[in-house]
């Protein structure tokens, strides 16, 4: 029996000059066609005339150049493409592979248009091939997104070349993987996709750097209190020279220089985080600076903590990132059961967070120190850096080391990293004379501003440019670091007006890299105090409420005009800063 779809052959008998074709055809089940009514029928002429030589040496030609392509041999190719074209394009298979010498000339002409379409999308997947390589290569060689953008100038990746970039990038480096997923976000800017390869960029650079804390990291393991409470008091940071060289993935990619300093607020530590043991089994979460306070007998809930409005977030991935609860799975009861009831608070005492003086890293790190010696778990200095860097991963949050080292580590630091996924730091101490000590004390103060920025919104902001390749941004982070190792020389031989003048460089570099550095409010401070200060304008960073003011000139050191300038203006108080040298 046919299928309801029937092909038949008939022959045409006759045309009158009306147009009305008379077509014999045999229809051998008789009784099918009787019983379906068929009414109507298409028709498909085939010209029947002998093809010519030049139609003959045409389809060879076209067969050639595929041949050319494929590197199959002219045989074996003309014999795929009849094959192919039998199956996609006509509507029955034929008994036999027809000739092309004896070919009806219709289905040589059909034949023909099959073979061009055939090469010119041929062409065209190459073009999309090349340029799916181009984007890997100059993901590879580090180049810039302008150069990827321009790749796609005429029109966005399509599915095929983004399936194919995909699979290729599965086995590309982790940094040329970032810079692709990078690159493909800018190309796609304002899709719901683009923004999707965006946040895989930077989940590159967090798989990079969880994978080179990998060795310190702790594995969640039965703990148990060997203190029944314990606070850790620490200081704030300031950033003097090198900031953004230490943020991942440049520090990884190049290594990282910065000279900052522990500094006290008002002869006080500003952090402070308490652990403590609890008689019932639950955890419980606070942040006294926020009167947020919780209470937690779910392990999921204390596992979530991709939130950075999230209160508890920091609290949540220092019990992760510390080994007491695990990240994924798990039953709080069985964690409590070896640890017990567990306390833990965090206090920002006459300092916002977000403040620009590295105070949530800092407080990442009281809380890692606490666990640590609450817990008994052995470690170094690195330990509680690398744990932070895990920290802030984990949130989703990202930032370097110098915050942590800035305020875990007393004194003036020069501190250096090289290149590679485990971030190995040399912390050199700066040995200050006490009249240099003095003189920075006197003339060193900060200034509310009243200015915040997101912190993960300013990371994506500074590292899509360096991942980006913009030239600017990556000539300024590398003179910056130079800067900061002058900074630490004119500090050692007692030079403050030499480095308040490297401050007004640095200043500049900061602009070049991140361009929210300042605004009008920020300038019409400098504006207010300009007389005041020693030819510099340090860092007044727009995302920080409190920032470093510059330096004042040394005849005006204990004259709090300039402060009182700015008093007037914003109505806060200035803290006083000092610097923090003593061991903990």
């Amino acid at each position: 029996m046919k299928s309801p779809i029937d092909i038949v052959r008939g022959r045409i008998v006759d045309i009158d000059k009306h147009g009305i074709v008379t077509i014999k055809a045999r229809y051998d089940d008789w009784p099918m066609l009787l019983k379906r009514e068929y009414k109507e029928c298409n028709i498909q002429m085939i010209d029947s005339r002998p093809l010519s030589d030049k139609q003959r040496r045409t389809c060879y030609k076209l067969i050639r150049e595929i041949s050319n392509y494929t590197g199959m041999g002219l045989d074996p190719t003309k014999e795929y493409m009849k094959l192919k074209f039998i199956a996609e394009d006509l509507q029955e298979t034929a008994d036999q592979m027809f000739s092309l010498s004896n070919a009806p000339m219709s289905l040589v002409c059909a034949f023909q248009r099959f073979l061009v379409r055939f090469i010119l999308d041929w062409e065209a997947s190459l073009r999309e091939t090349a340029q799916a390589e181009a984007l890997l290569e100059i993901a590879a060689r580090e180049g810039t997104a302008a150069e990827a953008a321009a790749l796609f100038k005429d029109g966005a990746p399509s599915e095929r070349q983004r399936r194919l970039i995909e699979e290729k990038a599965a086995r590309a480096t982790p940094s040329a993987r970032m810079r692709v997923w990078y690159d493909l976000g800018r190309i796609l800017s304002g899709t719901s996709e683009g923004e999707d390869y965006t946040r895989r960029a930077f989940a590159e650079i967090r798989n990079i750097v969880l994978s080179g804390a990998a060795e310190t990291a702790r594995v969640p393991a039965p703990l148990a209190p060997a203190k029944d409470e314990i606070t850790v008091r620490l200081p704030l940071r300031v950033n003097w020279g090198g900031g953004w060289t230490d943020t991942p993935p440049y520090c990884n990619e190049k290594g990282g220089a910065v000279l900052n300093a522990a500094i006290l607020l008002n002869h006080d530590y500003p952090v402070e985080v308490q652990v403590r043991r609890l008689d019932r089994p639950v955890v419980v979460l606070e942040s006294a600076d926020l009167n947020a306070y919780g209470e937690f007998d779910s392990i999921a809930a204390l596992q979530d903590c991709h939130n950075p409005y999230d209160s508890f977030a920091l609290h949540k991935a220092a019990l992760i990132a510390c080994g007491v609860i695990p990240r994924e799975g798990g039953a709080l009861e069985d964690v409590l059961a070896q640890t017990g009831g567990l306390y833990l608070s965090t206090f920002m005492r006459n300092v916002p967070k977000g403040s620009g003086l590295g105070t949530s890293s800092i407080l990442a790190g009281a809380c890692a120190k606490a666990l640590y010696e609450y817990f008994a778990i052995p470690h170094t200095d690195g330990d509680l850096y690398d744990c932070v860097m895990c920290m802030e991963q984990i949130m989703s949050t990202g930032g370097g080391w110098q915050d942590q080292v800035g305020g875990m580590t007393p004194g003036v630091k020069f501190i250096l990293s090289a290149p590679g996924a485990k971030q190995r730091l040399r912390v050199r101490h700066i040995e200050l004379a006490p009249e240099t000590k003095r003189e920075l004390d006197e003339r060193f103060a900060l200034i509310y501003t009243g200015q915040r920025r997101l912190a993960r919104n300013l990371l994506r902001d500074v590292v899509g440019r360096y991942i980006g390749g913009v030239a600017e941004s990556l000539a300024a982070l590398e003179e910056i670091q130079r800067v900061a190792a002058m900074m630490a020389f004119e500090l050692e031989r007692g030079n403050v007006d030499g480095f308040a003048a490297l401050l007004n460089r640095h200043w500049d570099l900061s602009r070049a890299i991140d361009s929210g550095s300042t605004n009008t409010c920020i300038d019409q401070i400098f504006n207010a105090i300009d007389e005041k200060l020693a030819n510099v304008k340090k860092r007044l960073q727009a995302r920080s409420p409190y920032s470093h003011i510059p330096f004042r000139l040394k005849d005006t050191a204990t004259d709090d005009s300039c402060a009182n300038t700015h008093l007037s203006y914003m109505g806060k108080m200035i803290p006083r800063t000092d610097l923090f040298t003593q061991e903990y």
